[in-house]
């Protein structure tokens, strides 16, 4: 068990079986199995589950089930997701300290992960409501070898966050809330009727942020409190929340020299701004992430990533969405080369990358290794929902040097896509199991050329032959065929929208 919070119980779980090769992954379970509690569970996985950025916890699959407690069936359900191994960054921070002295550089690092993934929350209209350390999770375990290494950061717990369809008021830890939403919980204790239909917008995202930029700088004190206090501390004092609600309406802005005198200027007016009391002048994440401090502490990304990395030579778009599918169960200790070029060439943050973005890596990156390459029609192929732009996934199925992983991890990847597809589980995919991922959306002569170009031996498709299709690199003519919009594996193209539905079983919903 990685701990207990008021929605559920975290652990450490380890994949069984041949095919899993032990990986090891969080499984939250569910602690209220009531029927309201099962639907929030499940609406926290179906925003997860859509949600795809290097900044945001990946999630694999949901399992229900049953289990026979004291002689009675009672239901389970969890949420399968990515271990982060340096746990919360609350507690990274702390184990941090023991070892070095934390600089801002390494502060601003982290921050501006985090900062990311909040813009593409908010890009994609959804307002996290509790953002804190506890809920900021650092993907590499820390190393006294390593002190000032900046480790992937994501964000967590979606059990209150809101999408704007979403007509309700939600609110996480009261310590990170920004004084419209204590406007709201004030008139709440008061007794008074408040607009339950009432979103605050994402401003509030935006202050919590500021609140745990502060926490950090200052050694874990709170602003206008100015001191350190626990979430229990802070409900069960009778002093505590009346103080914070009378400085959050007072006219003081935040102090931060009172607890950290060493603070750059940079860094002080930063959090100002994300501390602002009016939302109407505090800035959008979008524009913080534009701060001097960023540019003049942060970390910068060091292209030199870029420069080893290898585009797949796709063989069709057939070939791209199956890579995209395996792409998604890739665990993130895989894949650390590609989230930082990712994070170099998406200059705006949106979470994306274009197809203008894309022609300039070329230009800028690669341009003496890809004179082979259609970049555009690549592009239009790596884009496998159509969206006109990359998103992480598609990225990393086309980046990702699939033939560093060693065999076993090769295999374990290959089998678990594998076993998708094969419904029947009789060790071959037959033409029906590859056109029910294909949700008959392919036309049938279409899918039997398909079909063809990976059955080599006429007997349905085996493993071996799924390996080489998918990993077997490309050869001149297939190349040629690619990237010629006349042929038939270019053809696939008019499959796309219902292999999209099938394949999204593959990244993760399995129930």
């Amino acid at each position: 068990m990685l701990g207990a919070g008021a929605d559920g119980t975290a652990y450490v779980v380890r994949s069984k079986g041949a095919s899993a090769g032990g990986a090891e992954k969080v499984a939250k379970e569910a602690h209220d199995i009531s029927e309201e509690a099962k639907q929030k569970f499940v609406d926290e996985f179906e925003k997860l589950r859509g949600l795809d950025h290097s900044n945001i916890l990946k999630v694999y699959e949901m399992v229900e089930g049953v289990e026979m407690v004291d002689d009675k069936l009672q239901s389970e359900i969890y949420v399968i997701t990515d271990l982060a191994k340096g746990g919360d960054l609350s507690n990274y921070f702390t184990k941090m300290s023991d070892h070095t002295s934390v600089t801002e550089e390494w502060v601003a690092g982290v921050f501006h992960q985090a900062m990311a993934g909040v813009i593409y929350l908010h890009r994609h209209n959804v307002a996290h409501n509790d953002l804190k350390p506890e809920n900021i999770l650092m993907m590499d375990e820390f190393s006294p070898a390593k002190p000032q290494y900046v480790p992937l950061v994501v964000l967590t717990d979606f059990g209150r966050a809101t999408l704007h369809t979403d007509m309700r008021f939600s609110h996480g830890d009261l310590r990170y809330q920004a004084p419209e939403v204590w406007e709201e919980v004030r008139a709440l204790q008061e007794g008074q009727a408040i607009d339950e239909e009432k979103q605050l917008g994402y401003k509030a995202d935006v202050w919590s942020m500021g609140v745990t930029l502060f926490e950090l700088m200052s050694g874990g004190r709170l602003p206008f409190l100015y001191e350190a206090c626990s979430l229990d501390d802070f409900m069960d004092s009778e002093d505590k929340i009346p103080k914070f609600q009378s400085a959050l309406r007072g006219p003081d802005t935040v102090n931060v020299r009172r607890c950290a005198p060493m603070a750059s200027n940079d860094v002080a007016d930063l959090i100002s701004k994300l501390l602002c009391k009016s939302p109407d002048i505090r800035p959008e994440a979008r524009n913080i992430i534009q701060h001097s401090w960023f540019s003049i502490r942060g970390r910068p990304l060091d292209d030199s990533s870029q420069k080893k990395l290898t585009f797949f030579s796709l063989k069709g778009r057939a070939h791209a969405m199956l890579l995209n599918a395996m792409a998604s169960k890739l665990q993130s200790d895989h894949y650390s080369q590609c989230t930082e070029a990712f994070k170099e060439i998406d200059k705006n943050l949106s979470g994306t990358i274009s197809l203008s973005e894309f022609k300039s890596v070329f230009a800028s990156k690669f341009q003496a290794d890809t004179t082979n390459f259609d970049v555009e029609r690549l592009f239009k192929l790596a884009d496998v929902d159509r969206s006109g732009k990359l998103s992480f996934n598609e990225f990393v199925a086309i980046t990702f040097d699939w033939h560093k992983l060693d065999d076993s991890d090769l295999d374990n990847q290959l089998s678990t896509l594998f076993q998708h597809l094969d419904h029947n589980q009789d060790g071959r995919i037959s033409q029906s199991e590859l056109r029910t991922a294909f949700q008959g959306a392919m036309r049938p002569e279409e899918l039997t050329q398909i079909f063809k170009s990976i059955d080599v031996d006429g007997d349905d498709i085996s493993i071996d032959e799924l390996r080489d299709f998918l990993f077997r690199p490309a050869t001149d003519e297939e190349m040629r065929i690619a990237m010629t919009p006349t042929t038939r594996r270019q053809s696939v193209k008019y499959c796309l929208s219902g292999c999209l539905a099938g394949l999204s079983k593959l990244a993760g919903r399995e129930t």
